[in-house]
């Protein structure tokens, strides 16, 4: 591809101005986005001085801004280490116990964030958002949660032991940094841990996204900076070799998140400039920004860039001052944690003093080997002296030492309460339950202390689905589309890109989502067992799928290669048992049918019967007719009685001889009859 200032119409001086644009705003940036060189290429001597200063000038503003924040870490790493001091007060070497409750805080965090966050070897699951009616978005995900997988667990050795190391590390700082980037040396993602006093912001900035410059000191050493540089990806720049007589010793450069205007068209756009701080000399930039960054309106301009950060930060909790950074237990527990520290030590001094004693000897009391008032004693010794039983006694005075008061005791018993309630570390979350309690009441303290551990998870959940969508971006964007072929080594797959279909359009998110696959509800092993036994009392019934509740119970129980005990083949006794239930619907249906079939011959049975008495009817109404022209005067006609035999009908009840019923045909019967 042409180098951005001949494809974009830069002049020929690299001067950083654009000309009269023979391209659109939007096609120059693209341009520069793809490129895969040296963007400190387009600045003349004189920008790449202006740059470096601005640099390395800001990076000591940004990092001024956050100098109290320094100073509490700096003091809570040290409380985590419980980093002895020798301690002269209220005598020499006195106490100084660190009581680590920190550090158990920390640990307690970290054992249990890691476990549920790598979940053995699977950390990653991509799932489907809307629908799937073909099921290729499924097989999509699954291939791809294979692959990132297989890449963070075995490929990238930085992520595993930097998960380990940030998790331990963000309970005390409250702060860590992942950084994300690809590395055309290595042919993969890196995701190198960095703590959180390594990454510099501006500490008023409203948060970390927005803040204007991100900045992280790396050291490097004389043979990568050579390499570096033969390689044509950094400018040839002289530095200081000789570092404390040491000319292997690392070089400090800075490599900083800002905001350029490069193309010159009046609007600055986001790029990671690396400069040799010492020296302020730039010798790389490269853009924070890809193609599908620049957002386009409607009528073509370019409306905003997205910028992309390869840090990503990891918050323990929100800094009650509003810092951009997180606040850890180290700072909670900062005071509480100096009034154990004091009261533990008093007791310990209080036991030192009243077994020890001391006091006052006269003067003019003669005691062999008492120099400079000293005479130590083992268990069961007894010194001579020179001395009477009443001047001896006289002439030595021991002060008393009450020794450690109850009160200390109970003191200490409250504030190690105190802060077990801040940290969550109960007895009962470290292994330690009350003996004779029933499980379901250990399962709801276990519940309710875990309340804060699951609440700061989430924390990290978020930050984890960053990373690893950055993580998907770049592999999608850079790697070798052979590479994921062959992990795969899929026949179906091999066949669909014969087909047309391109291996990195696995790695498009756009109607994905990609997540860690840990719950942040479910941290423990027994809360993920029992959220699967809750899942086990549907089985069976209709509309449920039996063999995703087992895989989640066997996942639950960090069971490995849980796809081999799933198998493609039929089972035998499955097999039957619907033969068995086909043969029931069978013969079910035919009783059925049947059935049907008797009520129909009894329809068209009855049917026929009515038709018939209608036939009947109608000829008897016509005869009934025929005889109607012979009624007689009294208007009665003749045979009345013969039409309702021949119609086989028979009279009505009580009718008289004439077919009349009950005298009802006749005229009404006087009174008195």
């Amino acid at each position: 591809m042409d180098s951005p200032q001949h494809a974009a119409g830069y002049d020929e001086e690299l001067d950083g101005a654009a000309e009269a644009a023979p391209v659109s705003i939007v096609e120059n940036l693209a341009d520069i986005a793809e490129y895969d060189g040296n963007l400190l290429d387009l600045l003349n001597e004189e920008a790449r001085t202006t740059l470096g200063g601005e640099a390395v000038e800001e990076y000591d503003h940004d990092k001024a801004s956050r100098s109290e924040w320094e100073k509490d870490i700096e003091r809570a790493v040290k409380a985590a280490k419980q980093d002895s001091e020798q301690k002269n007060y209220p005598f020499e070497k006195a106490s100084n116990v660190k009581f680590p409750i920190l550090t158990s805080a920390a640990i307690q965090f970290g054992s249990r964030a890691y476990g549920a966050m790598t979940r053995g070897d699977q950390p990653v699951v991509t799932k489907v958002l809307g629908t799937d009616e073909d099921g290729s978005k499924t097989a999509k995900a699954q291939r791809l949660t294979k692959f990132n997988n297989h890449l963070l667990m075995y490929k990238m050795d930085e992520w595993d032991s930097g998960t380990d190391q940030m998790l331990h590390t963000i309970p005390v700082t409250g702060s860590a940094f992942r950084k994300v980037y690809w590395s055309p040396q290595l042919g993969r993602c890196v995701a190198d841990y960095a703590k959180s006093q390594d990454v510099v912001v501006n500490n008023n900035s409203p948060n970390f996204q927005r803040a204007p410059r991100q900045t992280q000191p790396v050291d490097y050493y004389p043979y990568e900076i050579d390499a570096l540089i033969a390689s044509g990806r950094w400018a040839q720049h002289d530095y200081e070799r000789n570092k404390e007589n040491d000319k292997q010793g690392a070089v400090a450069y800075l490599e900083q998140l800002r905001y350029i205007d490069l193309d010159g068209d009046g609007l600055q756009e986001p790029y990671i400039v690396t400069v040799e701080k010492e020296s302020k000399r730039p010798v790389r930039i490269d853009p924070a920004f890809y193609k599908n960054s620049l957002m386009i309106s409607e009528a073509g301009g370019l409306e905003t860039i997205l910028r992309e950060s390869p840090w990503i930060d990891y918050k323990f909790l929100p800094d009650i001052d509003g810092s951009v950074y997180g606040m850890g237990f180290g700072k909670l527990l900062e005071s509480l944690g100096s009034a154990i520290n004091s009261a533990i030590n008093q007791i310990i001094d209080a036991g030192t003093r009243q077994n020890t004693g001391g006091g006052f000897i006269d003067a003019t009391l003669r005691l062999k080997g008492a120099r400079g008032g000293t005479m130590r004693m083992n268990p069961g010794e007894y010194k001579f002296v020179k001395a009477g039983a009443a001047g001896l006694q006289n002439g030595i005075h021991t002060l008393q030492f009450p020794g450690p008061s109850p009160v200390q005791f109970s003191l200490v018993d409250f504030l190690l309460g105190a802060a077990q309630d801040i940290t969550a570390v109960k007895d009962v979350l470290t292994g330690d339950a009350p003996s004779g309690q029933a499980f379901a009441a250990t399962q709801a303290l276990i519940e309710q202390g875990l309340q804060v551990f699951s609440t700061i998870y989430t924390r990290v959940y978020r930050s984890a689905r960053r990373e690893l969508r950055l993580i998907t971006r770049l592999n999608g964007e850079y790697m070798n589309p052979q590479a994921y072929l062959e992990f795969h080594d899929d026949p179906k797959l091999m066949e669909m890109v014969r087909g047309g279909y391109k291996p990195m359009d696995d790695f498009d998110l756009s109607k994905m989502d990609l997540a860690p696959s840990a719950d942040p509800k479910s941290v423990t092993d027994m809360q993920r067992l029992m959220r699967s036994q809750h899942l086990a009392q549907f089985k069976g019934q209709p509309g449920i799928n039996d063999q995703e509740i087992q895989r989640r119970e066997l996942e639950a129980a960090n069971h490995e290669d849980i796809d081999k005990l799933f198998t493609s083949e039929p089972d035998p006794m499955m097999e039957l048992q619907a033969e068995e239930q086909k043969l029931k619907n069978d013969k079910l249906r035919a009783e059925i049918a049947e059935i049907e079939a008797r009520i129909g011959e009894t329809g068209a049975k009855t049917a026929k019967l009515g038709a018939e008495a209608e036939v009947k009817l109608e000829e008897a109404d016509d005869r009934a007719f025929e005889r109607g022209a012979k009624t007689g005067l009294d208007g009665e006609p003749d045979g009345v009685e013969g039409v309702a035999s021949d119609a086989g009908l028979l009279p009505l009840p009580g009718a008289d001889a004439n077919g009349s019923a009950d005298g009802m045909g006749g005229p009404l019967p006087g009174p008195g009859a």
